[in-house]
Parts: structure tokens; C-alpha cells; sequence
């Protein structure tokens, strides 16, 4: 499995996002000052505790998710969330450079809730109502289904190809 991950500014708050690829399930989110790779790692091991370990996780090239080269120091040693990645066999696949696109798919989950923020009193709320109450119509396959209902029917699927 994959998950995207980025994070966004809301109400002056650092928030960050994991979401599933093929169901759109919300596995992870926190609600920060600041944007750091030890806040990635935080909520990235509740996540994983959560809905298990996925195969591979797409982030951007930000310094919360990466260790970039720079004047000085060309190869620079993996940051936190490099390193919590590895220790669970997770392989990091970055987005291309200034192509917001290839990682679209929480894009337009961050868009969506943003716009759903404001309909709730936190993003608690806004999170279960997204996962476990509202239909998602990129799942429907001929039935509309929450992203929980399309992460559980995937799981069941995995386990049965096993």
C-alpha cells in the first residue's frame, strides 16, 4: 500500500496529513506550531501503530520529509523521518520537484478538508466525519463507501490473496 503525505498551513497551525492511496482513508494527522521532521515521525508512528505499516509512503522534497543537499554538506545524513521510515522497511518515494501533482491525491484531501474545517468545532471532528461518515466519490465501484468502508473491504482483500 501507499500513503501521501504533505504538510499545509491552517489558522496560522502547521497541520500534516497521511492518507491511504486506494481508499482515501485519513491514517494520520497533527496539528502543529511548527512543521519538523520529529512532528512528521510522531505522527507517522500513530498512524502506523493504527492501520499497520504501509509499503511505501510519497512526500515532497520539504525538509520535514528529506534531507537536502546543501552548500557545505552534499550528502547530508537522513533526517528523523528518513530514518523512522527505514526502521520499518518503508520506502520513501518523493514527489517531483515543483510538480505539486504527483503527489494530487493529498492535495486535494488537504483542499477538501479545509473546506469541511469550518463545518466542524475541530479537526477531530472534521477527520471521523471525512473517514467514517461522508461517501467519497472516487470510491464508488457501484456503491458509494466512506474511506474506512473502502480500507476495511482493501484489507480483506489482502488478506485473502494471501
Amino acid at each position: 500500500s501507499l500513503w501521501h503525505s504533505d504538510w499545509f498551513e491552517y489558522q496560522k497551525k502547521q497541520v500534516i496529513m497521511f492518507e491511504d492511496d486506494a481508499s482515501r482513508l485519513i491514517t494520520g494527522f497533527g496539528v502543529f506550531s511548527n512543521a519538523t521532521a520529529n512532528n512528521a515521525v510522531y505522527v507517522l508512528d500513530d498512524a502506523v501503530d493504527f492501520y499497520g505499516v504501509p509499503k511505501q509512503v510519497m512526500t515532497d522534497h520539504g525538509t520535514q520529509f528529506t534531507s537536502l543537499p546543501r552548500e557545505g554538506c552534499l550528502n547530508p545524513e537522513p533526517n528523523a523521518f528518513q530514518k523512522r521510515l527505514k526502521e520499518y522497511g518503508i520506502k520513501h518515494v518523493k514527489a517531483r520537484v515543483k510538480h505539486p501533482q504527483s503527489n494530487g491525491k493529498v492535495e486535494k484531501v488537504i483542499h477538501t478538508l479545509q473546506l469541511l474545517r469550518g463545518h466542524f468545532p475541530d479537526w477531530n471532528e472534521t477527520i471521523r466525519y471525512y473517514n467514517f461518515i461522508r461517501p467519497h466519490g472516487s470510491l464508488e465501484n457501484g456503491k458509494l463507501r466512506t474511506p474506512y468502508q473502502a480500507f476495511i473491504d482493501k484489507s480483506r482483500k489482502s488478506k485473502k490473496k494471501r
